[in-house]
């Protein structure tokens, strides 16, 4: 998964117009690691240049890599290759946004088969996305029949409920979620 996203960080930088740039996956590692740091410290509010601050800023960030490079990371990280995206919503207006599958040839048993699919032995995920950014908000696996799933609730409704549940209640704006019925939740 981690050569996959580095291909397309560099397919966007190139395509930005840095044909040199590169990033290596001890890179990667580090700048995800970064990026649970700065949760860990709920830091997520802050500017990133507070978090390099010799005065207030934790050791970690800067020890770990320059603040600009991280913004470069930042700037080109893709999940995706863009030149083929336009190709993929043609066929599939859901691409983006609803399931994902994880290349795998592992022996578990929610491996999915999914034909149409470019690779169509993996994991499946649901993966909820920014609409203009397109950037992943959250995400779960698809493990098999949920034996947890409420009676009578179809399995849309369900994942939708499931992958919304941190945003549901915030006093955000969430427009047309599939079939979400806000009836159908629990009172707090």
């Amino acid at each position: 998964m981690l050569s996959h996203i580095k291909k397309c960080t560099e397919t966007e930088a190139r395509r930005h117009g840095a044909d040199n740039w590169s990033l290596s996956l001890e890179e990667l590692d580090a700048f995800i690691a970064l990026l649970y740091a700065r949760r860990a410290y709920s830091a997520t509010n802050l500017k990133l240049h507070h978090m390099w601050s010799n005065v207030w800023g934790p050791p970690v960030f800067s020890q770990t890599m320059g603040r600009n490079r991280f913004k470069k990371i930042l700037r080109y990280l893709r999940f995706d290759m863009e030149n083929n995206r336009s190709d993929r919503l043609k066929t599939d207006k859901s691409a983006l946004v609803t399931r994902s599958v994880l290349p795998s040839k592992a022996r578990c048993n929610f491996t999915q088969f999914m034909a149409n699919k470019p690779d169509k032995l993996g994991i499946k995920f649901w993966t909820l996305a920014d609409e203009k950014s397109k950037y992943m908000c959250n995400a779960f696996p698809y493990l098999g029949k949920d034996e947890l799933h409420p009676e009578g609730a179809s399995l849309p409704e369900n994942v939708v409920i499931k992958i919304m549940e941190t945003y549901l209640r915030t006093g955000r704006s969430i427009l047309q979620i599939i079939s979400l019925r806000l009836s159908s939740l629990p009172n707090d």
